[in-house]
């Protein structure tokens, strides 16, 4: 009877150390599908207000050409961050990542227009994204791991909460533009309105990284040997792993963002072709 009692505050300890490691790891998740969410939103306003032509048409595909810029980025983040993050732990890595990201956001919500600072402003919203799609990048498949590490008995459960906060970001950021849409008048949101939902999801970068500082790695990652090849180690002795996940991922419908980016494109091309005719 004693044991059984005695097994109680241990199997508490490591539910509240799941459920902490949780919030810590998928918060990032959220950061970064809110800010692609709402940016899509806005797309119409950052459009006119970034990337004028005189052409509405033209302005809206110079704005979705900034989402190509952000997912050419998000190889290159995990390739780095990823690797950086097999050496010197994913607690470092996903702090670093979420820093990012906040810069990343910080850029789009205070920067001049195009009317203030000319063509600096367009290279503003670039660079921000280029930083977010970056750290984006390195932010998933480290949080992923630690979530999957924690607790070997419920990877796929931990792990689905990476899927679960991005349906979080978008209602959240539906919300938010729902709201203003309403509250504010277009002048009003035009003029500084569509900045709110950047400045909110910038505030949630400190308060993930405080979060994110109890956070501690897992006994799976800290009793493995290191090495300072991991991405060429991974390469060489894990083909059938690699070719596996890839073909998964093949098979996985696309995502809302994905959806939503390739209806804006057509419907975009289309009026542009019926205004050149």
């Amino acid at each position: 009877m004693s044991d059984i009692t005695s097994a109680y505050p241990l199997a508490e300890q490591r539910s509240n150390t799941s459920r902490g490691t949780v919030i810590a790891a998928t918060l990032g998740n959220l950061f970064e599908c809110f800010d692609l969410y709402i940016y899509g939103i806005m797309a119409g306003t950052i459009a006119k207000l970034y990337f004028p032509t005189g052409n509405d048409t033209v302005s809206l595909l110079l704005f979705l050409g900034t989402f190509g810029v952000t997912f050419f980025m998000r190889p290159l983040g995990a390739i780095y961050l990823g690797n950086l993050g097999d050496r010197i732990g994913r607690k470092k890595v996903m702090s670093l990542s979420l820093f990012l990201m906040t810069i990343g956001m910080l850029i789009i919500a205070l920067a001049p227009t195009y009317s203030a600072i000319g063509v600096l402003a367009p290279l503003l919203v670039v660079g921000g994204r280029m930083l977010q799609g970056f750290s984006a990048g390195g932010e998933y498949g480290s949080a992923t791991a630690l979530l999957a590490e924690h607790n070997p008995q419920k990877r796929g459960f931990l792990s689905s909460w990476q899927t679960a906060t991005q349906g979080l970001a978008m209602m959240l950021a539906a919300a938010f533009g729902a709201y203003l849409a309403w509250a504010l008048t277009p002048a009003e949101f035009e003029s500084w309105g569509w900045r709110i939902p950047f400045l909110f999801g910038a505030l949630l970068g400190p308060i993930g990284l405080y979060i994110r500082r109890g956070t501690s790695e897992s006994s799976e990652f800290t009793e493995t040997a290191r090495t300072e090849t991991p991405m060429l180690d991974m390469l060489k002795l894990q083909k059938t792993r690699i070719l596996s996940a890839a073909g998964g991922l093949r098979g996985r419908p696309a995502d809302v963002p994905c959806c939503e980016l390739s209806r804006r494109l057509a419907t975009s091309i289309i009026r542009l072709i019926k205004s050149i005719s």
